[in-house]
Parts: structure tokens; C-alpha cells; sequence
């Protein structure tokens, strides 16, 4: 019976062995898988908090590059802004200066205009008088012919009588 105890005993102690060998086999690939795998995760954990910070220095330098970018055509927009409301000024007082001219021709213009009236006027009435004179002329020259052929007439008629 001790024999048998003793037997079962150590049956029951290599049983318990072998299972406490497994369940550490067991235990150690779990580990050993588990350790691995949180290597792996680490590393890409690694990975892409380089990734971040290049993407973030990246991110730093183009955002520089645009604000300096930004800055100059800010500074380009204003000149031209700046540029436009002078030629506007420009364009306006011309505006202006063509405006003083042609009111001043236009002023010229109709005091030459009356001028003009006023000479043709002048050359009307001298037209008119030189017509009168003329005329005058005409109806004594009329008159003075009438006499002179009824003088005529009369001489001739006085010669054969």
C-alpha cells in the first residue's frame, strides 16, 4: 500500500510536472509571443512618432514658407492697390485738364462764333448799302439815258425841222 501510495504519488508528481512544464512552455511562448508583439507595436509606435515629427517639421518649414509668401504678395497687392489709385488720380485730373480745354475752346469756339456773326453782320449791311448805292446809281444812269434820248430825240427832231 505504501508502495502504491508511493507510486501514485509519484505518478501524480510526474502528472503535476508535466502539466507545470506545459503550463510553463505555455506560459513562456505567450510571453515570448506577447514581448514580441509589443516590440513590434513599440517600433511602429516608434515609426510613426518620427513620422509625426518630420511631417510636423514639414509642416513647419512649408508653413514658413507660405507666410513669407503670404507676406509678399500682401506687400504686392497693397503697391499695386496703391499703384491703381494713383493712375486713378492721374486719370482724373487729365479728365479734369480735358475738360478745362474743351470748355475753353467751346468758349473759343462761340466767341469766334459771334465774331464771325458780327463780321458777317458788318459785311451784310456794307452789301446792303453798296446794293442801294448801286441801285441809286442804276436808276440815275436809267434817268440820265432817258434824258439823253429824249434830248437826242428832241436835237434830232429840232435838226430836221
Amino acid at each position: 500500500m505504501l508502495k502504491a501510495l508511493s507510486d501514485c504519488n509519484k505518478n501524480y508528481q510526474e502528472k503535476l510536472d508535466t502539466q507545470k512544464n506545459e503550463f510553463g512552455q505555455e506560459i513562456d511562448s505567450k510571453i515570448y509571443q506577447l514581448t514580441t508583439e509589443k516590440e513590434k507595436i513599440a517600433q511602429r509606435f516608434e515609426d510613426k512618432r518620427k513620422e509625426l515629427k518630420e511631417l510636423e517639421k514639414n509642416n513647419a518649414v512649408l508653413s514658413a514658407k507660405y507666410e513669407r509668401e503670404k507676406a509678399v504678395f500682401i506687400e504686392k497687392i497693397e503697391n499695386l492697390e496703391r499703384k491703381i489709385t494713383n493712375e486713378q488720380e492721374n486719370h482724373q485730373r487729365q479728365i479734369e485738364n480735358y475738360r478745362e480745354k474743351i470748355a475753353e475752346l467751346q468758349d473759343q469756339g462761340s466767341k469766334s462764333v459771334s465774331k464771325v456773326e458780327q463780321k458777317f453782320d458788318e459785311l451784310k449791311d456794307k452789301y446792303n448799302s453798296l446794293e442801294k448805292e448801286r441801285n441809286d446809281l442804276v436808276s440815275k444812269y436809267d434817268k440820265d439815258e432817258i434824258l439823253w434820248k429824249g434830248n437826242s430825240f428832241c436835237l434830232t427832231v429840232y435838226r430836221q425841222t
